[in-house]
């Protein structure tokens, strides 16, 4: 899993968008200034060894965006629902540890959502009155079993959820404000 930031997705979705639509391509001078590229891309992760080159975002709307390449150009093969607030992060990992990838993405608001890769079924999404917000999040596995962790910060309080189950394995007591 890679994961970018913002600045970085701007620059790659910048250099993707020329190639996904021929008259930006053909334009004298960049269309959309690389500033405005990253705020409408605040997150995005990129599957691994995929032979069809995926590509996953998130946007400032609230929306999760699957791409795919087909026919020497980049295409949206899927959208999420609108998730409510804008996204913060994108990760593809697999979860469970069963050798399926998700997509996860969470956004400022505090909603978590993991859908898989390739049927794009929603696996689960956190209650959305369960955090405000939410500061940061990766993904790993913390305790060596198969299914990996979300370590995430809300409130300053630290947590970490089981990935495949979805339940919290465990908070901090101490607050990080």
């Amino acid at each position: 899993m890679i994961r970018l930031s913002s600045t970085i997705a701007g620059l790659v979705l910048l250099v993707l968008l020329f190639q996904v639509t021929p008259t930006l391509a053909q334009a004298p001078q960049p269309v959309l200034a690389v500033r405005e590229v990253a705020s409408k891309y605040d997150a995005l992760a990129v599957v691994e060894g995929d032979p069809k080159r995926r590509f996953v975002y998130g946007t400032s709307r609230g929306v999760l965006y699957l791409m795919e390449w087909r026919n020497g150009r980049y295409v949206e093969s899927w959208s999420s629902p609108l998730l409510g607030a804008r996204m913060v992060g994108v990760f593809v990992a697999d979860l469970a540890g069963n050798g399926r990838q998700a997509m996860i993405a969470y956004t400022s608001r505090g909603v978590i959502a993991a859908y898989d890769i390739n049927t794009h079924r929603q696996l689960w999404k956190m209650p959305e009155n369960d955090f405000s917000s939410i500061t940061t999040m990766t993904i790993a596995n913390l305790d060596d079993d198969k299914a990996m962790e979300m370590l995430f910060l809300s409130g300053g309080i630290l947590y970490q959820y089981d990935g495949r189950i979805h339940a919290e394995e465990w908070r901090s007591q101490t607050s990080y404000q």
